[in-house]
């Protein structure tokens, strides 16, 4: 997820000339309000910009806002995975876990997540929940606060390591293997 540029080549035009039509309109005794002016572009642009152009935030391929998306991870893992305000089935099953070279956090905010795992793979997680809900492959459920997670036998050397966060919505882990 990326934050889309608010202050664009034409906004920033806009609001300069404001600024510049604001001084010499003062030169001459001529009060007008710009800056409530200013505030109302603004608004008015956030509003533009969400209807036509998709909005100030820009979700990437591993993001779903106000959307239902399913994200298979295979080979090219990605640090972060998030829903927000929409729901989403996150499958790491297929991973593999001898490539993974770092933590993988999963988010779901205000939204609905579904994470599919491979039993026979060893996974780590650290599991929190604020005002939400969490249900783990052993049975165990959060609604609110953290819990461990592990499957990790002794003779594997590699473990996934995931961080899910859950706040004011639903993410329930399974195995599927």
């Amino acid at each position: 997820m990326r934050v889309n540029n608010l202050f664009g080549g034409t906004f920033l035009g806009v609001i300069l000339v404001l600024v510049g039509l604001a001084a010499l309109l003062r030169s001459f005794n001529i009060d007008i309000p710009f800056g409530r002016l200013i505030i109302g572009l603004l608004i008015i642009y956030v509003g533009a910009a969400i209807l036509f152009g998709g909005g100030i935030i820009i979700p990437d391929g591993n993001t779903a806002i106000f959307s239902s998306t399913n994200i298979r991870v295979t080979d090219q893992i990605n640090d972060e995975y998030s829903i927000l305000f929409g729901s989403g089935v996150i499958d790491l099953s297929d991973i593999k876990s001898d490539t993974v070279r770092k933590d993988i956090k999963i988010n779901t905010i205000f939204g609905a997540s579904e994470i599919l795992l491979d039993s026979n793979k060893s996974v780590r997680m650290d599991v929190s929940s604020a005002f939400g809900r969490a249900s783990l492959p052993d049975g165990n459920i959060i609604t609110f606060g953290d819990y461990k997670y592990s499957n990790i036998s002794e003779k594997d050397n590699n473990i996934v390591n995931i961080e899910v966060s859950t706040v004011f919505g639903s993410t329930d882990i399974r195995n599927v293997r």
